[in-house]
């Protein structure tokens, strides 16, 4: 930081205003919108949960899940310690589980920046360095920087320790050696042993410039191991007391089980990390990290070039090491994205070098125009990438889909209303959504997980269109909230005929519209001594029946009256709507259909559904009866009635359907709808 201060001081406006250009640019890509994607399944919501439930228990030793000790995620704690305390300071939501991993990605940044200016004293090549790790696809990406997972805070401290130890080799200041083996210990802490994989491009860098005896030689270094092993062993042995059988699950899931055989189908080819790198994670800059690693070779500040080594052997040799093992995960490779940058930084620094150096350019413009411009050319699209996706993030209509409850759960926590108590229905891992079940509870709304075939009257329903769609005939609802591949709704009444119901009945084939054929003939009447507005609505189907609608169910000369009728089939529903103009639907109110029905069977099926839906507050029921006392034969009465169960506004429209559960068709005449309104 010595060498950025220096620059201000000897008056160079230049490195102020591209120092504050830096921090407006990296804010977008690392802290923009982090809250506004549910958590995701796996790691981050067990991550999420751990922390939660740390903050409640105040363990901070055995992490545990639904309040047992976790076995499954056996990584040690240090990510989780830090995603608590960020819960401790601005409570439980999907920020504060992932502001660890985007501080990890600033302070990342920073690092790059002190190193860059002390090597070079130049402070474009540090904004070069930066803007390239920040607009890197598999750096900016989910179960990375943007999630709340291990991996940015675990390539922070790699990242640290690499270049600490390459410090300390070009200085001999021996503060670095010891902050090399800190961190380190903080690599480990945070992901096991995935910490280490960096060594052994270490080592190899040291052995190169022979400087492994005086290493070897020097108390510091064994000094270092020792607080290393103490740190590290003294979590391990402490875990282990309280959770015995968790250093042998360590080595299952870790190292046995992880890097030598195949963990939840993720065996991937040798070549996996490769193509994920050269076709999206690095794809704009690959090809200058190819160039980069030879041309750098050749630069005349040899400093830069030994740093160039040491950033390629770190590089390399990480990706041979994770590429040999069996199971693979394409976020594995996020610590060589800083080094990978660097790298590339250095190239591209020394081509900025030379356009500036460039005596036509230097007498034409004297603020490197020219050089900026080349900067601006080839950072706009990468940037503007990650702009437009960390800005507007948006999930894929899969991940909507697969995210359907905590997308429910985050509408309900924004405007919560008057519920006080949420069923969810969902089956299989339930990681993402138990950790909104903790957000609901900080509401101060109690959650709990109901089967779909187990629910009850006034329950508020959280579950998936799926689900949905198995008890929508069965119910009648209120839907509180307009979600995407889900559905809030408040039971208002539940009755199952699931076991009679035939499927034909909820997938009518025609709809016949009132409003567009008027077969109808409406009487009006009063009645006092009930106290009710009895409005009718009658046809014979022989007069206004010109719709193709009505037609396809006309069926002449089988009718009670005149010379028409209508049939009806397992397969034929027939269908007509209503619009309630002016009238409303009371508690008590009833709808009744009654007619004439001619069958060639006895006891046939007949089915009424009555459904009533209300566009403006978007509220729905549906009730269906069934009637078997037909006569096979002759013409027979029928009558069925509803009764809607709950208020609905002014213009609701009325849909009912009859069909029938019987291969053979049935005949309908004289049909007549009845509204008994309430006038209390």
């Amino acid at each position: 930081m010595k060498s950025f201060f220096n620059l201000i001081q000897n008056k160079k406006p230049e490195a102020i205003v591209v120092g504050i250009i830096i921090c407006i640019l990296i804010y977008f890509p690392i802290f923009s919108f982090l809250g506004t994607l549910p958590i995701r399944i796996w790691d981050e919501a067990r991550l999420a949960i751990n922390a939660v439930e740390m903050v409640k228990s105040g363990n901070l030793i055995t992490t545990s899940y639904e309040s047992k000790p976790d076995i499954w995620n056996t990584k040690p704690p240090l990510m989780i310690w830090l995603q608590a305390l960020s819960m401790k300071v601005i409570g439980i939501n999907e920020f504060a589980v992932r502001l660890p991993s985007a501080l990890a990605a600033f302070f990342t940044c920073l690092l790059l920046f002190m190193v860059t200016i002390r090597y070079s004293g130049n402070i474009w090549f540090s904004a070069i360095t930066i803007l390239i790790l920040v607009t890197s696809q598999g750096y900016i990406h989910n179960h990375a920087v943007r999630t709340g997972d291990y991996d940015a805070l675990l390539a922070f401290f790699m990242a640290g320790y690499s270049l600490c130890i390459f410090h300390y080799l070009n200085t001999r200041n021996k503060q670095y050696y010891r902050y090399f083996f800190v961190l380190i210990t903080m690599a480990v802490l945070t992901k096991g042993i995935a910490g280490l994989l960096f060594l052994p491009g270490i080592f190899i860098f040291v052995v190169a410039v022979r400087m492994l005896p005086a290493l070897l030689k020097d108390r510091t270094t064994w000094y270092g191991l020792f607080f290393f092993i103490a740190c590290v062993g003294s979590y391990y042995l402490l875990r282990e007391s309280q959770n015995p059988g968790y250093l042998k699950n360590v080595m299952e899931n870790e190292i046995a089980g992880r890097y030598l055989s195949e963990i939840e189908n993720h065996k991937e080819p040798y070549d996996f990390y490769f193509k994920k790198i050269y076709y999206n994670r690095f794809a704009y800059f690959f090809p200058l990290f190819g160039f980069a690693i030879f041309g750098n070779l050749f630069l005349k500040d040899k400093q830069l070039t030994k740093f160039s080594i040491f950033a390629s052997i770190l590089v390399i040799s990480f990706l041979l090491i994770i590429s040999a093992g069996v199971s693979k995960m394409e976020y594995y490779d996020l610590p060589i994205y800083p080094f990978m940058a660097l790298v590339t930084g250095i190239f591209i620094y020394s081509i900025y070098n030379s356009i500036t150096n460039f005596k036509l350019e230097r007498s034409a413009f004297h603020f490197h125009v020219i050089p900026v411009l080349f900067l601006f050319i080839l950072f706009f699209n990468p940037y503007t990438e990650i702009f437009n996706k960390t800005v507007n993030p948006n999930d894929t209509d899969y991940d909507k889909q697969f995210y359907n409850i905590p997308y429910s759960i985050k509408k309900v926590l924004k405007h919560p209303g008057d519920i006080k108590e949420i069923s969810i229905v969902h089956s299989g891992y339930n990681g993402q959504v138990e950790f909104y079940r903790h957000m609901l509870e900080q509401k101060g709304i109690k959650s709990k997980y109901v089967d779909i075939n187990n629910i009850n009257d006034s329950q508020v329903i959280i579950c998936s269109e799926e689900d949905f769609n198995k008890i929508s005939p069965d119910i009648v609802y209120e839907e509180l909230y307009q979600v995407k591949y889900s559905k809030v709704i408040r039971i208002i009444k539940y009755d199952s005929f699931r076991n009679w119901m035939p499927d034909a009945l909820l997938k009518p084939i025609s709809i016949a519209c009132y409003d567009t054929c008027s077969p109808w003939r409406i009487n009006e009447a009063t009645n006092s001594k009930n106290k009710q507005n009895v409005i009718t609505v009658f046809t014979d189907f022989e007069s206004g029946m010109d719709c193709e609608e009505f037609k396809s169910h006309l069926d002449k000369g089988m009718a009670f009256s005149g010379n028409n009728s209508v049939f009806i089939s397992k397969s034929h529903v027939y269908s007509v709507s209503f619009k309630c103009k002016g009238k409303s639907f009371e508690k008590y109110d009833i709808i009744e259909i009654s007619g004439k029905i001619y069958s060639q069977n006895p006891s046939p099926e007949l089915y009424a559904n009555l459904n009533v839906e209300n566009a403006e507050k978007n509220i729905k029921t549906e009730r269906k009866v069934n009637m078997n006392n037909v006569l096979a034969g002759s013409w027979t009465d029928f009558n069925i009635s509803f009764n809607p169960l709950t208020p609905y506004p002014d213009n609701s429209e009325v849909l009912i359907y009859l069909v029938s559960n019987d291969n053979n068709k049935l005949n309908i005449d004289d049909l007549r709808i009845t509204f008994l309104h309430s006038v209390k």
